[in-house]
């Protein structure tokens, strides 16, 4: 990876994160309990993805890497779902879990296929 490459992952990562943090807080604050907001983010980025897979060059890796590696995250998936377990909604993170995991595969295999 260039230097120039590495610079520009870490300043799309940022941006990646932003995106999420403010979409998460908004789409959240009024989802009545179900993280909706990461729930969003983490099936367009893998739609996403899927579109970019196998694309060649540097602005690629840029956006892929970069700014869909930090939108989607598994991080706050285990977070939000940890924190339901808590709150003793077993089926809410169930459904949360799995939807997340099946909708996002096949979004990313829907963008492979555009």
């Amino acid at each position: 990876m260039t230097g120039l490459v590495f610079i520009g992952v870490i300043m799309f990562g940022g941006a990646g994160a932003a995106w999420r943090a403010i979409i998460a807080k908004r789409a959240n604050a009024i989802s009545g309990g179900w993280p909706v907001g990461t729930f969003v983010v983490n099936i367009g980025a893998s739609f996403a993805l899927g579109l970019l897979h196998g694309r060649a060059g540097e602005f690629a890796t840029i956006l892929g890497v970069g700014f869909l590696g930090a939108l989607s995250t598994w991080s706050s998936l285990a977070h939000e779902a940890a924190e339901l377990l808590r709150s003793g909604r077993r089926a809410t993170v169930a459904g949360y879990v799995v939807a997340t995991l099946v909708l996002g595969i096949g979004a990313a295999w829907s963008g492979l296929q555009i």
